[in-house]
């Protein structure tokens, strides 16, 4: 049976490889071990990181699942939960703010570069709306909407209103499938086109519009739904 202070060893030789090597030379489990030094500043930590590991698979699956679930595995309580669940939220911002000092968008690997990282911590649906320049200069990227799991409400008004108050010429809407479904929903197809047509009166242009699902992403550009959505509002003449 090891004691206290054998774990407190333990912990510190983990510190001392981190500081010599970073994460590079640790497993999941000793990240994971590690990261729960944090929640659970006494004991054995690694017996918990296998279970953590062993019911969601990955590293990434054990920060992006919600804290109701966490708790379900043995020896995870609010304070663990609440720390995995902050630290997904902490690395989504943390990429979040690296890709956020006014980009300049000049291609759509770059645009889905930058968007995938608003839903990683995401187990919500959440639409953003991306706010560009006539340069395509980022000037904001604001949440308009969050809803359950596997909807969410975007009032037409709402997206107006934000890309008018921040001086954009151009922008994008962005929103996630955590059902893991891709494919765009009726819905979805409505509120493009209105919202390209509403945008379009007070001169804004809407470029694209993003499904995120995990790595996986649907562009309505890409798939040539916006042109035949603008010659549908006679936005273009029509061939």
């Amino acid at each position: 049976m090891q004691t206290g202070n054998e774990h407190s060893g333990h912990r510190g030789r983990m510190r001392a490889r981190i500081a010599r090597t970073g994460l590079k030379s640790l497993t999941e489990h000793e990240i994971l071990e590690v990261l729960l030094y944090y929640a659970q500043p006494r004991g054995d930590t690694n017996s918990l990181a296998h279970r953590l590991l062993d019911r969601f698979g990955s590293l990434a699956r054990v920060l992006d699942a919600d804290p109701a679930s966490l708790q379900q595995v043995d020896g995870v309580g609010p304070s663990v939960a609440f720390l995995l669940n902050f630290s997904a939220q902490l690395s989504a911002r943390y990429f979040q703010d690296k890709t956020q000092a006014r980009p300049i968008f000049g291609s759509n690997r770059a645009f889905v570069a930058y968007i995938q990282t608003l839903f990683l911590a995401e187990v919500r649906e959440v639409v953003y709306l991306v706010c560009l320049d006539n340069n395509m200069r980022l000037i904001n990227c604001l949440k308009l909407a969050e809803g359950a799991r596997a909807e969410v409400a975007i009032p037409l008004d709402e997206v107006v209103r934000t890309a008018v108050s921040q001086g954009a010429r151009n922008v994008v809407l962005a929103h996630n499938h955590p059902s893991a479904r891709l494919k765009p929903s009726d819905a979805d197809l409505r509120l493009t086109q209105q919202c390209l047509a509403a945008l379009a009166l007070v001169n804004i242009e809407l470029l694209d519009h993003f499904i995120v699902c995990g790595s996986d992403y649907f562009s309505f550009a890409e798939h040539s739904y916006m042109d035949a959505m603008r010659k549908s509002v006679g936005l273009v003449n029509p061939a």
